[in-house]
């Protein structure tokens, strides 16, 4: 019996040990990983182009968003719905290859070229339709995804005023107070919304 209850007791403690180490493999402080580059993204980790990593351990999330602004846009066309530049193409096939190994239950886009297009490689390769939203709807399509069941990881593509509001309204605070510039095509956030309630916040870039 002396046994049993010792065993038991050394059961516990593993247990316990394991939940903790589970708990803990998220870093609090995501400050050291702020503006980084991101290298890719694979299941269960984050690699920057410094050769610095962060943990992904599913276990702890709800909800994954990715905010991004479209990719450069060919600022020779004047009109109001201008497609993507070279440069701008050649971000939207590196967004691709960045969430290559990494699984996307959706991917929402405004309904202009530029966003479209951003997404369109990045679509092909998840075999993924590109759902529409409106910036006028933006907490409703928070709203849908986060009351979805099938939709844990989303990557929502918007513009330099949009984002940064979209990214305030997920975190229910203020980290932005002013749009991006126009230059700014290269910001990347990633929202974990934890089991807790708590929310991860990642502003990292990509090139």
């Amino acid at each position: 019996m002396k046994h049993l209850k010792l065993w038991t007791s050394v059961g516990l403690m593993a247990i316990l040990l394991v939940a903790c180490k589970d708990q803990q493999e998220v870093p609090a402080d995501t400050e050291t990983v702020a503006n980084k580059y991101i290298d890719k993204i694979e299941k269960n980790t984050i690699y920057f182009e410094d050769g610095s990593t962060f943990p992904i351990n599913e276990k702890n999330y709800n909800k994954t968003f990715v905010l991004i602004r479209h990719a450069e846009k060919d600022t020779a066309d004047k009109g109001p719905n201008p497609a993507l530049s070279e440069a701008g193409l050649a971000r939207s096939a590196r967004l691709a290859d960045i969430f290559r190994g990494f699984r996307l239950d959706g991917i929402y886009s405004t309904f202009f070229t530029r966003t479209l297009y951003t997404v369109d490689s990045l679509a092909d390769i998840k075999g993924l339709p590109t759902y529409p939203y409106d910036n006028k709807t933006l907490k409703e399509t928070v709203t849908k995804i986060r009351e979805s069941l099938d939709q844990h990881n989303v990557l929502i593509v918007g513009h330099s005023n949009t984002m940064p509001v979209l990214a305030n309204y997920i975190l229910g605070e203020n980290k932005y107070n002013q749009v991006w510039t126009e230059d700014e095509y290269d910001n990347m956030i990633i929202i974990f919304e934890n089991l807790d309630s708590t929310k991860t916040y990642l502003p990292l870039k990509y090139k």
